[in-house]
């Protein structure tokens, strides 16, 4: 992920506050985690096959729109397991 990117950083505040809360909601963001890599490695699939295909550089950029989008499924995901977790008083 890109270091100075606000999506990024957004990601970053949300694991923070769930890594400072209780076990079991830390592992739903594990599993949440687990997802976003898998996603990440089929967006970066996609991704290269066009590169290849329009024989363009090797390597992707972190803003492409593929990723863009998985990292902002991440983001929901973890705004949503934290007002959760919130909501039924887990934190």
């Amino acid at each position: 992920m890109p270091e100075n990117d606000p999506l990024t950083t957004e990601i970053a505040d949300l694991a923070k506050q769930i890594a400072e809360g209780p076990d079991d909601v830390a592992d739903l963001a594990a599993d949440a985690v687990t997802i976003y890599r898998r996603e990440r490695m089929i967006a970066m699939g996609l991704a290269a096959v066009d590169s290849m295909i329009q024989d363009g550089p090797d390597d992707i950029d972190e803003s492409d729109p593929r990723l863009v989008a998985v990292r902002e499924k991440l983001r929901d995901r973890l705004r949503g397991l934290l007002t959760w977790a919130k909501e039924t008083g887990r934190m």
